[in-house]
């Protein structure tokens, strides 16, 4: 059986699709968690009325703590051998469970698919796979931190639960599916990845991702260092890689501090990416890295003039 684990939090646009797609499924050994997530439209209205009409589908109405908190009571309640995520706006053809459930066998502990991003105005567009095939343990870290798309979210695959018993969802807003992929990733003996884009992922512009602003670099900030801690403790090979990641990313957060002309803040994230940067040797510094050997007041200054401030 696969437990489907779905975080709803206002949604009523959106859910009756999202649920019509998972009880039609031509694989039918499925238990359906939804955590109503302190919904204040009519979203627990609809689950409660999906709940009366198929018994596979479990409602449990909770006060409001996040998606995270969300997918973590949902990793409680989950009672099969296997799990897939998927959010409650989105939604998956027909079949893809079963074409995932195919391809599932006793050395196989992920297996997933690609997805089709859908818009507002119903046109869509195929994200495509940077690796099609069986990936090893080890071969899944390496891909995590050079940043292959298929590490990075949990929605569109199917686990073994197992892979989850030591992980939960960190309390974040924005990359909290990143920092438990890798976790679980850390567990996984073989991933497959087949060509499919059965999963629809909608693109909306006022989603969490669209609407988070300057949370969403402060929560990948957090999901980046422990990607840097874990490679000093487990992958030294990746330290680099991982360091790498985190400042690129940050000169994001920089940008934002400098256009709001917040100083301090500013000097304090330059710090920490110098100190980020003792990691890398002076032939694994880009042009960006290597800028950071500047005081904090020059780089400061440097990035201010770049940006016309």
């Amino acid at each position: 059986m696969i437990s489907i684990i779905i975080p709803a939090y206002n949604i009523e646009n959106y859910i009756t699709r999202c649920l019509d797609s998972l009880i039609h499924q031509t694989y039918t050994m499925l238990e359906i968690i939804v955590i109503d997530d302190g919904s204040t439209d009519s979203t627990p209205k609809i689950l409660d009325e999906y709940a009366l009409k198929d018994q596979r589908i479990k409602v449990v109405h909770s006060k409001n703590q996040g998606v995270s908190a969300a997918r973590n009571l949902g990793l409680s309640k989950a009672n099969g051998e296997y799990l897939f995520f998927i959010d409650g706006d989105d939604f998956i053809r027909e079949d893809f469970l079963e074409k995932l459930m195919e391809s599932m066998n006793s050395e196989i502990d992920i297996v997933g698919g690609g997805n089709t991003n859908i818009y507002e105005d119903e046109h869509t567009s195929i994200n495509q796979l940077d690796k099609v095939g069986l990936i090893r343990g080890k071969e899944c870290i390496e891909d995590y931190y050079h940043n292959l798309f298929y590490t990075r979210v949990i929605w569109g695959k199917i686990f073994r639960k197992e892979l989850w018993d030591d992980v939960l969802f960190y309390p974040i807003k924005y990359s909290e599916d990143t920092r438990a992929m890798f976790d679980v990733l850390q567990n996984c003996r073989n991933y497959l990845l087949i060509k499919d884009y059965g999963y629809y992922y909608l693109q909306r512009n006022n989603s969490a991702i669209h609407t988070l602003k300057e949370q969403i670099p402060l929560d990948t900030k957090t999901t980046l260092q422990y990607s840097i801690d874990t490679a000093k403790e487990k992958y030294p090979e990746y330290l680099y890689l991982a360091s790498q990641n985190y400042i690129n990313y940050m000169y994001v957060l920089l940008k934002i501090y400098i256009l709001n002309h917040d100083k301090e803040k500013a000097y304090s994230l330059i710090k920490e990416m110098k100190e980020a940067r003792k990691n890398l040797t002076y032939s694994q510094m880009n042009r960006s890295q290597k800028l950071l050997g500047f005081p904090c007041f020059m780089v400061y200054r440097l990035l201010k003039l770049k940006r016309g401030n």
